[in-house]
């Protein structure tokens, strides 16, 4: 039963999950399936923003928490601030990848 408390087991989830399907598409034996793997994808790839968006606004609002592995604040807060950012990014190009996806999903979609 899924828990929605504890997140380092959901991203343990989650990656295996994200392996498993890779495995698992390296051959579709029944082309009517992609429409679906699409639709799928579409969703996690949206979650996976929010998932981003999540843990870079942790990275923001804990910063003052931040330390290097040599124990200075001063250098900890910075590194926080550029992880916040670059995770924010990495959302802004997934919500990219999730147009593109459902542009493939829509055009998969029109095939018998």
């Amino acid at each position: 039963m899924p828990t929605f408390h504890e997140p380092m087991s959901a991203a343990d989830a989650a990656s295996e999950s994200m392996r498993t399907l890779a495995h698992a598409t390296r051959s579709i034996d029944d082309p009517c399936q992609t429409y679906d793997v699409l639709g799928n994808l579409i969703a996690a790839v949206r979650s996976l923003g929010q998932v981003l968006d999540q843990v870079a606004s942790a990275h923001f609002d804990h910063r003052d928490q931040a330390f290097t592995d040599a124990g200075n604040s001063a250098a900890g807060a910075p590194q926080a601030n550029c992880a916040a950012e670059a995770l924010r990014e990495a959302a802004r190009h997934l919500r990219s990848i999730e147009d593109d996806l459902d542009v493939a999903s829509q055009h998969s979609g029109r095939i018998a």
